[in-house]
């Protein structure tokens, strides 16, 4: 069973920019998308799972919410599709995603795929809560989930449970679970938590400053006799902070009055919010 995951998707997202006319920054957001989705689109993989910040506002725009089903369909005619709801879907991915040959839910379930089984649970407020709905999936092959686990980190700052109600600790997952596909957290990484794999497909466009640095894309799992996992980087626009000539295309963040000449220099300026 060949699984792509992806995740915070952020479609809709927008930024103060200064773009070409009739340029907008969840174009990006979308053309990320559809990038990710690639090997389902050509049948490479058997499933794709969506772990969750599917939009980036609990109101989406109506234009980003047609187009993204309008691709998630097209996916579905290849390959089944499981999502969740993530923190920023606070108010309900299925109201957006209602498609019978999709499966976004909002509340946990396990569901079946070709005898793999997957649990899907969506953000929950305390790790408790989080708890008792991994608990009540019964055993899962592997678990979809958008969560900040113990060790998790972000520019600056580490995740340890007890400091945040929502950070899952080692106890608060089943003993039997082996492998854990989250969201959440946008920097992509993996770390142990007890016997399970936590492996954090990241963003898959840059949606603040701090991800500047940060390689973007997904993640392909492999549950053919061992478990495989590997992450598979993505083109995405580049974020420029600093004095240097930005890339061509790159959002740059500068000072009310500097748009022009981040223009020419090439880049489409990010004006930074007044103090």
């Amino acid at each position: 069973m060949r699984i792509l995951q992806i995740s915070d998707t952020h479609l809709g997202a927008k930024l103060n920019a200064r773009g070409p006319a009739g340029w907008q920054r969840a174009d990006d957001h979308h053309a990320a998308l559809e990038h990710a989705l690639g090997p389902a689109l050509r049948e490479e993989v058997d499933l794709v799972v969506h772990a969750g910040d599917v939009f980036d506002r609990s109101l989406p725009p109506r234009r980003d919410v047609l187009r993204a089903g309008a691709l998630f369909l097209e996916v579905a005619r290849r390959v089944p599709v499981l999502g969740i709801a993530g923190n920023h879907d606070r108010r309900g991915i299925q109201r957006w995603l209602p498609h019978r040959s999709l499966r976004f839910v909002d509340r946990a379930e396990a569901v079946e795929v070709r005898g793999l089984r997957v649990g899907l649970l969506p953000f929950r407020r305390e790790a408790a809560a989080f708890a008792a709905d991994a608990a009540g999936l019964g055993p899962v092959d592997l678990l979809v989930c958008h969560a900040a686990f113990d060790g998790s980190r972000v520019p600056g700052f580490t995740f340890r449970e007890g400091r945040h109600a929502d950070t899952v600790g080692a106890k608060h997952l089943p003993r039997d679970l082996r492998w854990v596909a989250s969201g959440h957290i946008h920097p992509r990484q993996s770390l142990r938590l007890g016997d399970a794999t936590v492996v954090h497909g990241g963003s898959t466009e840059r949606t603040a400053f701090s991800e500047a640095p940060q390689v973007k894309g997904a993640v392909l799992w492999d549950f053919a006799g061992d478990v495989r996992w590997r992450f598979v980087d993505h083109p995405t626009r580049p974020m420029h902070v600093g004095d240097a000539p930005p890339a061509p295309g790159a959002l740059v963040r500068c000072e009310p009055g500097g748009e022009r000449a981040v223009r020419e220099a090439g880049g489409i300026a990010v004006v930074r919010a007044a103090r």
